[in-house]
């Protein structure tokens, strides 16, 4: 998709995804923005019983695009793309499901057939349309039907005014036969297999056999991961004197699926999504049967995984889990499955799978809440299919529903859907006004690929060119006294207003392309249309706190081997993440360059947006170790941070702007001096004090995304808790959280607690209290008064010191007297220069013996609160 020709002029109208596993979190930060960007509208089909998102990591589902769930007595397995538009189509057939295995981390198999109005339209494309008059029959939500046969009359326009291309790849799939009797029948001399799962029985490997009488069957397995029963396997080969010959299929999770049949006059190929399983090959829907697309190809060369030699049967371990996608079907009434959630007017419509057979509540939260906020939208009575409901508190697009009911003593909850704007679902982003587009490139692939940075920086300023040359009428400049006020001409749009931002947004995408651009103003780019209920309702991301202490782990899919379904999505929903890569001179010399001459010095002059996206890039090179030195990212990155604000900044990028110059200080703070009177602890510092108006902007939850996709992509560690922190000290009314985590950032080896704001309690095992309460001091600004207990030595010895102005006081004891000792501070005469003994004796106040409290003595106690 993203090296598709002409995406910029928006060639397709919509976009169709089908999966059995979902993993709506990648497909949103991945694979959504592109899509979008193509001028389709979105809808993704998955099977119900595996779809449970997790409610946190999705932000555009109902308002975006629209999610349909399959509800069928066995699996809805199928893995099909479409995109199709006015004069182009294209379809891709394969095994893995949308998710970051399935995409990215596996080792997967993948058919596609492109066609134009101009050169004619595959076959396989026409299959594809009459299996997706079939799937409008299965059970889904009345919006996923309409979206398939939008589809499907899309696909039928094309052809019917497009040269047909006979030949090719042949679609095979279980709407109305099973897909053993649509292949081939010639028989083979050798069936070379490979399927992550296996029925347990090898009814499927009896089948194949059965029908091809080959002579040798290979069959690629990964020993402890293949899900199959060798025994069973290795039985029905010699039940039919058959050769069985294993082979190792590597390290990497292969969930690829091949059924590979040879013979001398023909080799040919079955891919796509069916395991060697019955309910994949030998049944169709209407017997009960999995919803299955394959492709089957002729091939020159033999795509068959096996590696090496032979394996013995011995050494691949045996793998039950309780059944292969749609093999066992569960005798008891299944529960409803909530179809969708939708608007209609002033209610809001739920369809269920089957009338209820119980009474089912209906819980609702509204998408800035947390998911587990939830409130009863009201019940739905038993016999009920579709109920409607008009809520009394505001609910619009994106919020999240769930059923709940109780069976035999047991509540259960079902998993989130998302209330659905269908008009919002279905309006496509128009194609652009500029021929002039940016390369679509994420941010891992800008760093990887240096020669594709290049050219994306150089569009990049050629598009700005472009579009400084011709200004949009009626649009306010880039630099205004406040863009998110109309002042002066009352004609003049502003950001604020719909048009203008949206043009706006247009103008971004052509200069940094539609990932990029997604990315950098969250989502903004491509906002979310859809209407509220009620005319209310943030705008905002949500804040939910409880994702920011979450490690990436958490979203992690965790099953047990118990259950089928769940393990295949176990196996593919791993995270694969990768390090940066390590660099050599000649790339890190390339990288500073960039840094220094083509992003700082042109940073101010570039739009917002533009500012966002290029300080991102700077604080990835600051991961990257571009610099020799430890610390010489600091310098770049706070010189690009400095710049994210201006008063070009629409007000719907003030969040992005505080969250990353939170993420920026954050990272800043980890190369600064603790010591903020000198050097680049003072840069810190002075950077912070002219951001500090901006970080009351910051998002808990822009944050959050932020981390994990600067952060997620490198070898240094972060979490959105940890910078969450970091700006909570920052902003805090009261300076002294914020000098206390200097204190202790510091000097590690002290245990350093704020009793009460200018009250420091300092222990440690080691060094004299004096000389550590003056290092103390370091960190505290002059002109704050401050009481710091100190608690050290192998005795433990406690003193008590007191900064009130231009005076030090001491505590010290002659013999078992306790004596208060004061000392006049000056330019020259620190806290550490008395401790060290350099000016201990002509810094004094009061002369020795001590024997009563002096006046300087008590006003300074008398100020910082502690008792004589």
């Amino acid at each position: 998709m993203f090296g598709l020709p002409d995406m910029q002029d928006r060639p397709y109208t919509e976009a169709l995804f089908t999966t059995f596993n979902f993993d709506l979190g990648y497909f949103e930060q991945r694979v959504l923005g592109v899509v979008r960007a193509s001028g389709a509208a979105v809808t993704v089909l998955c099977d119900a019983a595996q779809y449970n998102p997790d409610p946190q990591a999705v932000h555009a589902a109902g308002a975006s695009y629209l999610i349909g769930v399959v509800a069928l007595p066995a699996a809805f397995h199928p893995k099909l793309c479409v995109l199709v538009g006015p004069e182009r189509v294209l379809v891709a057939v394969g095994s893995g499901n949308l998710t970051t295995g399935g995409w990215l981390g596996n080792d997967e198999t993948l058919c596609v057939a492109t066609g134009d109005a101009a050169t004619g339209v595959p076959t396989m494309v026409g299959e594809v349309a009459s299996w997706l008059a079939s799937v409008t029959e299965l059970q889904m939500s009345t919006p996923a039907r309409a979206a398939v046969r939008r589809v499907l009359a899309s696909i039928e326009r094309l052809i019917s005014t497009s040269p047909a291309v006979e030949g090719g790849p042949r679609l095979v799939t279980t709407a109305f036969r099973p897909i053993l009797d649509q292949l081939p029948e010639a028989p083979a001399d050798e069936l070379a297999l490979h399927a992550p799962f296996h029925d347990p029985s090898g009814t499927a490997l009896g089948a194949l056999i059965d029908r091809y009488r080959p002579r040798t069957v290979k069959i690629a397995v990964q020993p402890g991961r293949t899900v199959l029963d060798p025994a069973a396997l290795e039985s029905v080969a010699a039940q039919c004197s058959v050769e069985l010959v294993w082979q190792d299929a590597g390290a990497r999770y292969r969930h690829g699926k091949l059924l590979e049949a040879a013979s001398p006059q023909r080799r040919w190929v079955l891919t796509g999504s069916p395991n060697l399983t019955g309910a994949a090959l030998l049944r169709s829907v209407r017997d009960g049967g999995n919803c299955e697309v394959g492709v089957v190809s002729d091939m020159n060369r033999s795509i068959f995984p096996g590696l090496g030699e032979p394996i013995m049967a011995a050494a691949i371990p045996t793998v039950r889990i309780q059944a292969a996608p749609g093999e066992t079907v569960s005798g008891a009434q299944p529960a409803p499955v909530l179809l969708s959630a939708t608007f209609d007017e002033a209610a809001i419509v739920v369809e269920l799978s089957s009338p209820a057979p119980f009474p089912i509540l209906i819980d609702a939260s509204e998408f800035e809440d947390q998911p587990e906020v939830t409130s009863t939208l009201g019940q739905i009575p038993p016999g009920q299919l579709v109920a409607r409901f008009t809520p009394t508190r505001t609910f619009g697009a994106r919020s999240r529903l769930r059923l709940r009911y109780e069976r035999d003593g047991v509540e259960h909850r079902g998993p989130f859907h998302f209330l659905t704007d269908i008009e919002a679902v279905v309006r496509r982003i128009p194609p652009r006004r500029s021929t002039s587009v940016n390369t679509d490139m994420d941010w891992r692939t800008l760093f990887d690929d240096h020669s594709a940075w290049r050219d994306w920086l150089r569009t990049l300023d050629r598009v700005t060119r472009e579009q400084r040359a011709v200004p949009a009428a009626g649009t306010a400049p880039h630099r205004t006294e406040s863009p998110a006020v109309v002042s002066g001409d009352r004609n003049r749009r502003t950001f604020d207003d719909e048009e203008a931002w949206a043009r706006y947004s247009d103008e971004a995408v052509a200069r940094l392309g539609p990932t990029v651009a997604h990315d950098a103003s969250s989502g903004l780019v491509f906002p979310h249309l859809a209407r509220q209920l009620q005319p209310s309702g943030s705008s905002r991301p949500p804040r939910w706190a409880d994702r920011f202490d979450a490690d990436e782990s958490d979203f992690d899919d965790v099953h047990s081997a118990d259950d089928l379904d769940a393990a295949e999505a176990d196996s593919e929903g791993e995270e694969h993440r990768s390090e940066l890569p390590e660099l050599s001179a000649a790339q890190k010399n390339h990288l500073r360059r960039w840094v220094s001459n083509e992003v700082i010095r042109a940073m101010a002059a570039r739009p917002a947006i533009d500012r966002l996206a290029l300080t991102r890039l700077v604080l990835l090179v600051s991961l990257a170790r571009a610099w020799d030195e430890d610390k010489g990212w600091f310098h770049s990155l706070a010189e690009a941070t400095a710049n994210l604000p201006g008063d070009d900044v629409p007000a719907r990028l003030q969040p992005e702007v505080g969250s990353l110059a939170a993420v920026c200080l954050y990272r800043l703070d980890q190369g600064a001096s603790p010591i903020r009177t000198t050097g680049s602890g003072k840069a810190y510092a002075d950077l912070l004090d002219d951001l500090r108006p901006h970080l009351a902007h910051a998002d808990p939850n822009l944050i959050t995304s932020i981390v994990r996709d600067i952060y997620g992509a490198s070898s240094v560690s972060s979490s959105p808790r940890a910078v969450l922190d970091h700006l909570e000290a920052m902003t805090a009314s009261s300076p002294w959280p914020e000098i206390t985590r200097l204190i202790r950032a510091a000097h590690p080896g002290w245990s350093v607690d704020l009793e009460r704001d200018a009250h420091l309690v300092i222990e440690s095992r080691t060094g004299h209290p004096l000389t550590i309460a003056a290092t103390a001091l370091q960190q505290v600004p002059t002109e704050l008064t401050v009481a710091i207990r100190v608690i050290a030595g192998a005795r433990l010895e406690e003193r008590q010191y007191v900064r009130h102005e231009n005076v030090f006081v001491a505590q010290d004891h002659l013999g078992a007297r306790k004596v208060w000792k004061s000392y006049r501070l000056s330019n020259l005469v620190s806290p550490t220069s008395i401790a060290s003994g350099e000016s201990e004796a002509r810094a004094r106040i009061d002369p020795a013996p001590w024997d009563r409290v002096s006046s300087p003595v008590q006003v300074a106690l008398a100020a910082a609160g502690v008792a004589p």
